[in-house]
């Protein structure tokens, strides 16, 4: 390769304390060159104090092929690194070489460093030597330690199945069920039933006890988990199905009167962090297995009613006996007394446990009795779906969850982009959504649909080289190997699992950040929108993993901005003018903005116009901290608000302005030939078709809703023979300015529309009005 084309030879990362933070060393033989390497740590030093070389894991990465992909946004076949094996392995089966293949001539190594808890922030440095084919090479090595800390516990709800595990280590012992449990709580994630390694209720409860319960401690005033574990956001409770009761009483019972019981015994919420997900009536979309659904959900919602009105009347003999407590540890009447506000909490919590149906909202659902959902990521990503989530009952509920499966964004895929896995955090938090399920992180099987028998077939495959298991997506169902192969007793992680455990670290930058910001009543939320729109839209996650790295940056800095008292927050954008504003509420003062030297200031509005230049919006403060808020490139005008290259159905296009802006106005009426339910009506843009391709990294609409109600703008593209092609959507709230801004345009479906001749935008009223306006402001590209 050309030098341009090599990356400095350093290791390089930023983390708070309690995290993981990984890079790669990669390395490259000439043709016909066949190296063994190996890589040597040191301790990481800043000052007087270190991150011990005991804090640093070095993978081998082990590549798996991709001979054929049915993913939408597919990276190309080849080879791919996934499987993480631990060095000294690689060294012990001598697999630490590289060119041994033609098509194996680049190697990663994984370098990956938790930072430590209780070492203060600064820049840890060190050199690691490289020796390949007897050549020394130094590497040098910096940590940069920010100062924040990641809570012990975990907010983000994981629920992943390793149910195919005995195929890849041929056992399907207790004791190797625990220990993918233990691996899995590694990642941050809960495991279906938490696990299948139980042999009773009092087992499973202790186990929940340690991994969910961070106030526990040993004789000795330890905690129950080591340094680098995290305590669990979920607690998922086994349930079957039953005809009569539509779940099984009986075994409902035998788990929550435990919960509740520890629960009250260990003076922490358990129910707060419980849930399930009931297998037996998966996806009913497919399924069509509605009815069953209703059920099922009436039959979970009854017991636990019954449960929240025990707790609420303090019938400590019901749970004593359904806990099956002994007489010495029985609960008393002094018990429920003691816990004063503590008793409501608990019967609430109970109320609210998650019964999560993995479909979407659907009218063949009954909105009393199934109020929570698994949405698949593939339909939930669309703003349309997430307002339906939003809005599908007034009921309080714990919250609504995504799932990956097949070739979904943010999903398993070996061949997608490389911060695909990483991205589900941000995604989550973006959105809404409170967890995510992995159907499946160990199928060592290969499924392949059986046209004889109308179903899919499973037999066993080597997990190490068999790399499309399902028929749906590459790298669908798996994200462990089998430690088996290499004398390890227990799986081995991917590239992908700890990308996942990365994306649940950011998940908690966020968390910690909405604390910060609510305890001074401020929002970061539209800030941290803008932010989103450059990492993935519709489309596709972004290709490009240095503004991945920018953005995470950015996420880092109005933490340690708010942990000094200075919140960034009041986002707006409208025709391609952006401004926010900056308040600092400690001793910090603004002394730049955009590069120039200001009077310090402890309030201001930054504003920027990417209509004019390029740039981006930052903003410094006296003691050096910093935010830079990226924005692109030059916005050009592609539409301006013209009524004359307008057609309207359902209403009439008026020239109208808005604060000074013009803009076109849309009324819509009532038209009795529209018969959908929320009346969409489209409104057709001749737009400067040459201006708009697959070239540009984004393309920005710009709305006004003037109505009482939110409303729901959809972008189509219109090709020749009136074709045409979704490409976003885009809920605005009442009396709110609004831009759909769709990224990587590079992947639309060009060749369907053949050429590009406009644009079309559906605009729907989501309160069911049949007369409603729209202001349009105009169509940008940035290139």
């Amino acid at each position: 390769y050309a030098d341009t084309f090599k990356g400095d030879m350093a290791y390089e990362i930023m983390a708070g304390r309690g995290e993981y933070e990984a890079a790669q060393i990669i390395i490259t033989a000439p043709m016909g060159i066949i190296a063994e390497y190996q890589i040597e740590v040191c301790d990481l030093i800043c000052e007087e104090n270190k991150i011990d070389k005991s804090y640093i894991d070095v993978y081998n990465e082990k590549y798996i092929e991709v001979t054929a992909s049915n993913a939408t946004y597919s990276t190309g076949l080849g080879w791919y690194p996934d499987a993480l094996l631990p060095f000294e392995k690689a060294v012990e089966y001598g697999e630490n070489v590289v060119g041994d293949k033609e098509e194996l001539r680049n190697q990663g190594i994984y370098v990956e460093t938790f930072i430590p808890r209780d070492i203060p922030a600064g820049d840890y440095t060190g050199t690691f030597k490289l020796t390949v084919a007897e050549e020394v090479y130094d590497i040098p090595a910096s940590v940069i330690v920010c100062d924040f800390e990641l809570d012990y516990e975990s907010h983000l709800a994981q629920h992943w199945i390793p149910s195919g595990r005995g195929f890849g280590d041929l056992d399907s012992t207790y004791s190797m069920a625990r220990k993918y449990f233990d691996k899995i709580a590694e990642y941050r994630a809960s495991t279906h039933r938490m696990g299948s390694w139980w042999r009773n209720e009092d087992e499973w409860m202790e186990v929940v006890r340690i991994y969910a319960n961070p106030n526990l401690r040993d004789e000795n005033g330890n905690r129950l988990i080591g340094e680098k574990q995290t305590y669990l956001a979920a607690i998922h409770t086994p349930t079957t199905y039953s005809e009569t009761d539509g779940i099984d009483r009986k075994q409902f019972d035998a788990f929550h009167s435990r919960l509740i019981y520890w629960s009250i015994k260990d003076g922490y919420d358990y129910l707060a962090k419980v849930g399930t997900y009931p297998g037996y009536i998966d996806e009913p979309q497919f399924n069509n297995t509605w009815d069953k659904v209703k059920i099922a959900c009436k039959g979970y919602i009854e017991a636990r009613e019954y449960w929240a009105d025990v707790i609420g009347r303090g019938d400590y003999q019901t749970i004593n006996e359904k806990a099956g407590v002994s007489e010495e540890n029985a609960l008393t009447q002094a018990d429920m007394d003691n816990l004063g506000e503590f008793k409501t909490q608990l019967s609430k919590s109970m109320s609210l446990v998650g019964y999560y149906v993995t479909c979407h909202p659907d009218d063949r659902l009954d909105s009393t009795l199934t109020t929570q959902f698994y949405s698949g990521v593939s339909s939930a990503i669309k703003s349309s779906s997430i307002y339906n989530l939003e809005n599908w009952t007034d009921k309080e509920t714990s919250g609504n969850r995504a799932y990956v499966c097949a070739s979904a964004e943010f999903g398993y895929n070996l061949d997608t982009e490389p911060v695909s896995q990483r991205l589900m955090g941000w995604y989550l938090y973006d959105k809404g959504l409170t967890g995510f399920l992995l159907w499946e992180v160990a199928q060592y099987t290969s499924s392949e649909w059986n046209t004889k028998y109308g179903k899919h077939i499973s037999s066993p495959a080597d997990p190490y080289s068999k790399s499309d298991r399902s028929s749906s997506a590459v790298g669908d169902g798996f994200i462990f190997y089998p430690g088996k192969t290499y004398g390890i007793d227990g799986p081995i992680g991917s590239l992908r699992s700890h990308q996942y455990r990365e994306a649940s670290e950011d998940y908690e930058y966020f968390y910690l950040l909405n604390t910060l910001y609510q305890n001074k009543g401020y929002s970061f939320k539209e800030v941290f929108e803008k932010i989103c729109t450059s990492l993935y839209s519709e489309q596709a996650v972004t290709s490009d993993t240095e503004i991945f790295a920018k953005q995470r940056e950015a996420v880092i800095n109005l933490l340690l901005l708010a942990k000094k008292g200075v919140f960034v927050t009041e986002y707006s954008e409208i025709n391609a003018k952006i401004q926010l504003k900056v308040v600092s509420t400690g001793e910090e003062e603004i002394t730049q903005v955009n590069g120039e030297t200001v009077s310090a200031t402890k309030e201001t509005t930054i504003a920027f116009d990417i209509s004019q230049k390029a740039g981006n919006l930052s903003f410094e403060t006296k003691n050096g901290l910093s935010f830079t808020l990226y924005l692109g490139g030059v916005a050009k005008l592609v539409q301006s608000p013209s009524k004359d290259v307008m057609t309207v159905e359902g209403g009439v296009a008026v020239a109208d302005t808005l604060n000074g802006l013009s803009t076109v106005r849309l009324d819509f009426a009532e038209d009795e030939t529209v018969q959908e339910e929320r009346r969409v009506y489209q409104t057709t843009f001749t737009a400067d078709k040459k201006a708009i391709n697959r070239d540009k990294s984004c393309l920005t609409s710009y709305f006004y809703n003037p109505n009482d109600g939110a409303i729901l703008v959809e972008l189509w593209f219109m090709g020749k023979d009136g074709r045409t092609v979704y490409v976003d959507d885009l809920v605005i709230q009442s009396h709110s300015y609004g831009a759909i801004i769709s990224t990587r345009l590079d992947c639309e479906n060009w060749s369907a529309i053949r050429s590009l001749e406009g644009v079309r935008y559906k605009v729907t009223s989501l309160t069911g009005a049949k007369a409603y306006s729209a202001h349009y402001l105009g169509l940008y590209v940035v290139d």
